[in-house]
């Protein structure tokens, strides 16, 4: 049985044809930011700024497959980690994973590495966190006498300015301890990255880092990481790729420090650059979600598909259509998804379907909630609704007339059987009509005959608009 609700998801790149599966053209993208980032004086980052839903994922993963044979690098996933309470250990038990694998001499690289991942984690030992937490909840007469009273004996009073002074020596001796650390952890990685692409080794540095879904995480996991690679990571011969929607990551990031923090300037902290990804246009982004969904052969399954044009360019109307409504990338996603729903119910219950009126009411749908809301509960009717979708659409687009003139035949005469006969009679007197003319007859008339399935439209279009996914 087909799957009603598909949940779309970036396929996997084929190592014998990495842009095999392209429709975006990042093939250049990705070799003109290779050329650069190869050239850069490193350590430098990258910001792959871009938003949800345009494929982020899909060209870091074939870019960092296309460099395989040209520089060592590792693909790290920040939101599949974000369980972790410590990002550190998440991403440089990624980095011990990865690049043990990388370089000819993999013994000494494995040593070095185990040498780098030991180093890191000292720089993470918590000495004294209870002797900390229990002084402040102390402070403020919290409940926190029961656990001082294993570290506190005799007077406490008297016993609590030594204990100010132990615990400020032993944070100036950690502190120096830590950056002692640190600087040993940086000299190590440099160390390491260089043996990978020493000998006989065909790799060249710099090593790529790509970082992807860092905007999905936790807002304190996504800051933690920023900060552990800026400064733990970026040592000469690394560069980080970091794919974003900036946007995002600035409202989570607001969302810890306050709405009027200054997230560009935080970010330029860590970011050398900022590459924004170029948005695919409507053609392009429909056939890849035609594709994703697997529609072709869905609707090639439905023998009661009625279209004006043929089914291997319903991609393209779906393009079209969302074009004159102006839908985000999100949005179409979202449409196409539940027109796939629609078509696999109305399979099921043998509704013939009309992918031009479909695509208006779902696109209306979320587009227009409110309009379409009105329209549900009755407070304005159908031919009511087209005018505020028109007056929409010829406000956005003004190209879009002969597309409306196919739809208003739809919203203008499926409410009555009388106003569907009216539509029809001119057309019934005319022999001579222009190719325009001919295509609407043709639709009104199958409108005609199947009138019933029309009006379940709505019904279907109702079903699905409850089917909203998670923000």
């Amino acid at each position: 049985m087909t799957e009603i609700i598909r949940k779309i998801q970036d396929s996997e790149p084929n190592p014998d044809d990495i842009w095999g599966d392209d429709r975006l053209y990042r093939n250049e993208i990705a070799e003109h930011l290779t050329h650069i980032l190869a050239s850069a004086n490193s350590p430098f980052v990258m910001n792959i700024n871009s938003p949800w839903g345009t494929g982020k994922t899909f060209f870091l993963k074939r870019w960092q497959l296309s460099i395989r044979d040209k520089h060592p690098s590792l693909f790290f996933n920040a939101w599949e980690t974000d369980y972790s309470d410590d990002p550190f250990i998440a991403f440089i038990s990624e980095v011990k994973s990865q690049l043990q694998s990388l370089g000819t001499r993999k013994q000494t690289i494995k040593k070095k590495i185990d040498k780098l991942v030991d180093t890191g984690h000292h720089i993470f030992l918590k000495g004294g966190p209870l002797l900390i937490k229990t002084f402040v909840r102390y402070a403020l007469k919290e409940k926190g006498v029961d656990e001082l009273s294993d570290l506190l004996h005799g007077d406490t009073v008297k016993d609590m300015s030594k204990l100010v002074e132990k615990l400020s020596k032993e944070a100036v001796d950690e502190h120096l301890k830590k950056k002692k650390s640190i600087n040993s952890f940086k000299a190590q990685l440099e160390n390491t990255v260089t043996e990978i692409t020493s000998g006989a080794s065909t790799l060249k540095l710099p090593l790529f880092v790509f970082i992807d879904e860092l905007d999905r995480c936790r807002p304190t996991y996504a800051i933690e990481l920023l900060e552990h690679i800026k400064h733990l990571f970026c040592v000469p011969g690394l560069v980080f790729i970091i794919a974003t929607d900036t946007c995002e990551l600035g409202h989570s990031i607001r969302s810890i420090y306050g709405t009027e923090f200054n997230t560009d300037g935080y970010l330029r902290r860590f970011i050398d650059q900022t590459y924004r990804l170029p948005l695919p246009v409507y053609e392009e982004f429909a056939y890849v979600l035609w594709q994703k969904l697997d529609l072709e052969s869905i609707i090639q399954s439905h023998r009661k598909i009625i279209v004006y044009r043929s089914a291997p360019q319903l991609s393209s109307l779906f393009a079209t259509c969302a074009k004159s409504f102006q839908l985000t990338l999100r949005e179409q996603e979202q449409c196409m998804s539940k027109f796939r729903a629609i078509v696999i119910i109305s399979k099921s219950n043998e509704i013939h379907l009309f992918p031009l009126f479909m695509f208006f009411l779902i696109m209306a749908q979320i587009k227009m909630p409110d309009a379409y809301n009105d329209f549900h509960i009755g407070t304005i009717n159908l031919q009511q609704f087209y005018r505020i979708i028109r007056e929409e659409i010829m406000r956005l687009r003004r190209q879009d007339v002969q597309i409306l003139k196919l739809v208003e035949c739809f919203f203008l005469n499926i409410s009555d059987d009388e106003s569907i006969k009216q539509a029809l009679a001119p057309y019934a007197r005319n022999t001579e009509m222009s190719y325009e003319d001919g295509v609407i007859y043709k639709l009104l008339f199958s409108i005609n005959d199947h009138l019933a399935d029309c009006r379940a439209h709505l019904n279907l279009v109702e079903f699905v608009s409850r089917l909203d996914p998670e923000k």
